[in-house]
C-alpha cells in the first residue's frame, strides 16, 4: 500500500514538474516572439519612413492651395504647386511598407525622460498590442487636431512598452513621428489613475486642440494610467 501510494505521489509530482516547465516554455516563447515581433516592426517603419521622405510629401513640405499627395489620411495636404504626381506603384509601395501584420504602422513615440520608443499601429486588439502599441481607431492621427490616443502593456510576456509611464512627469516631453517622417513634439500636461470603464479619456472632441493619450495599466491591472499631453510644435 505505501509502495503504490509512493509510486502515486511521485507521478503526480512529475506531473506537476512537467506542467510548470511547459507554462514556463510557452512564456518565454510568448515573451521572445513578442520581442521579435517587436523588433522587425521598428525595422519596417523605419524602411517606410524612408521611402516616404524620398517619394512622398509632408504638411511641413508644402502649403497652399489643396492638392491630395497622400492616401493613408483622409484629408488633403495643403501645398501652392501640385507636386509630381506619384506612380500608382510608389504609393502601393508607401502603404506596403507601412502596414505590418495587416495593420496600419501609425508613429513612433519617444519619451526620452523614461526610456520609451516604440512603434504603434492601428488597433488595440490583444493580439495587436502583443508586439507593439496600439491607436485607437477613432481617435485622432499624430498632430492632428483631436486626441491622438494610444495604449500599451506595461510588463508581463506582451512586454513593457509602456513599463515607465507612470513616471512621466508634467512637463516632460513627448516625440511622435509619423509615418511620413514628420515630426511632433508634445508637452505632457496631465498624469492621473482611472478606472478602466472611463473611457471620456480618449473623447476625440478637443474644441480645436491636438492633444495625446497615453494609456496602460496600474494597480496589476485593476486600475489605468493616463497620460495626457499638448502639442507644442
Amino acid at each position: 500500500m505505501k509502495k503504490a501510494k509512493k509510486i502515486i505521489l511521485t507521478i503526480i509530482a512529475g506531473a506537476m514538474i512537467l506542467f510548470g516547465l511547459v507554462v514556463i516554455d510557452y512564456t518565454l516563447y510568448q515573451s521572445v516572439s513578442s520581442y521579435l515581433s517587436n523588433k522587425r516592426l521598428h525595422e519596417n517603419f523605419s524602411v517606410a519612413v524612408e521611402y516616404e521622405k524620398n517619394h512622398g510629401y509632408t504638411e511641413n513640405d508644402v502649403k497652399g492651395e489643396t492638392y491630395v499627395v497622400s492616401q493613408v489620411f483622409d484629408d488633403p495636404i495643403e501645398c501652392e504647386e501640385k507636386p509630381d504626381v506619384m506612380s500608382e506603384e510608389e504609393r502601393a509601395k508607401i502603404l506596403q511598407d507601412s502596414v505590418y501584420n495587416d495593420r496600419q504602422m501609425v508613429a513612433n513615440i519617444v519619451i526620452p525622460s523614461v526610456g520609451i520608443d516604440d512603434i504603434a499601429v492601428e488597433g488595440t486588439d490583444l493580439t495587436t498590442i502583443s508586439y507593439s502599441l496600439g491607436h485607437f481607431e477613432d481617435t485622432a492621427w499624430p498632430g492632428k487636431v483631436g486626441n491622438f490616443s494610444v495604449c500599451g502593456h506595461r510588463g508581463g510576456k506582451h512586454g513593457k512598452f509602456f513599463k515607465y509611464l507612470p513616471d512621466v512627469k508634467i512637463g516632460d516631453q513627448i516625440f511622435v513621428t509619423d509615418i511620413f517622417g514628420t515630426k511632433y513634439t508634445y508637452e505632457v500636461t496631465e498624469n492621473f489613475i482611472i478606472e478602466p470603464d472611463e473611457f471620456w479619456v480618449i473623447d476625440d472632441e478637443t474644441d480645436g486642440d491636438k492633444l495625446i493619450t497615453l494609456i496602460t495599466c496600474a494597480n496589476s491591472g485593476t486600475k489605468r494610467n493616463v497620460v495626457k499631453g499638448r502639442l507644442v510644435e
